[in-house]
């Protein structure tokens, strides 16, 4: 049997009744009262058939859409009304963060692919299956990942926000450059509002990226001071009902294990919490 999402259904019944064919039952409605008014039993009749026609067509437009199985977009990618049309509700996530901090990074290691963007103005989901039985699934949201405000709008639509940030642009450098904190924080400034509007998003966790850089050199302790700032202001923001922190690195493959264990362990909680 083809699944629909029938507990929508009397809420979309009521929209169309609302629409052209509700408005041409009422018509319908009004020429059968006249009917019984004149005695009419031409008159009668008719609206009586056109409105009992309006409302069977109200019935059937109003059926919900046949939901699309899960497994059609699995490694692939699809559009945020494929997503809604699913089987199977999925959590959403996001992965932020200023240009070069560690995002495709992780997720071409997290996925075992070459992730690459696709530059467009839409925001579109990929389904990932992630590691560990049984299996479970999230969709991945991306976009134009150049586009900061692209960025802001895909993290709130997101039920789990991973947002990156480092110490300083370069993969080789152990120095913490001043003017690259600034950068992370005017992006979190930039994105708080948006986040805001849309109401609080379940978890957000913030990585430190290239740990096996900076924890190495000179400017560790500026670093990590500034991260462990950086974390407590995320996490008095009310801007998720969880949070989390660590330190990270995408060359380490402990650590990128280590989130996407989070990851799953959300995924598996988040029809007790959704």
């Amino acid at each position: 049997m083809t699944k629909r999402d029938w507990a929508s259904w009397p809420g979309r019944l009521g929209k169309k009744i609302e629409s052209t064919s509700g408005r041409v039952a009422i018509v319908s409605g009004m020429a059968a009262a006249a009917g019984l008014v004149l005695a009419t039993p031409t008159v009668l009749a008719v609206g009586g058939v056109v409105t009992v026609g309006a409302l069977i067509a109200a019935l059937v437009q109003s059926f919900p859409e046949k939901k699309r199985s899960i497994s059609e977009f699995i490694g692939g990618q699809c559009s945020l009304e494929d997503l809604d049309s699913l089987d199977l509700k999925i959590p959403r996530l996001a992965v932020v963060g200023v240009t070069q901090s560690g995002k495709s990074t992780f997720l071409s290691t997290a996925q075992q692919i070459n992730h690459v963007h696709r530059r467009t103005n839409k925001i579109y989901a990929e389904i990932m299956t992630l590691p560990g039985a049984p299996a479970k699934y999230v969709a991945l949201l991306d976009g134009d990942g150049e586009k900061y405000m692209q960025q802001f709008e895909i993290a709130a639509k997101a039920d789990y926000l991973v947002v990156f940030v480092d110490h300083n642009i370069s993969s080789s450098s152990g120095d913490c450059i001043a003017s690259r904190l600034r950068e992370h924080e005017q992006f979190k400034d930039q994105m708080e509002p948006v986040l805001r509007q849309r109401g609080t998003i379940e978890r957000i966790y913030l990585l430190m990226n290239k740990r096996d850089i900076w924890e190495a050199g000179s400017d560790a302790a500026m670093a990590s001071s500034w991260f462990d700032a950086f974390a407590k202001d995320y996490s008095k923001s009310g801007l998720s009902k969880t949070f989390a922190y660590s330190n990270h690195s995408n060359k380490n493959t402990t650590d990128t294990a280590a989130v996407m264990q989070d990851i799953r362990d959300f995924v598996s909680k988040w029809k007790v919490i959704s």
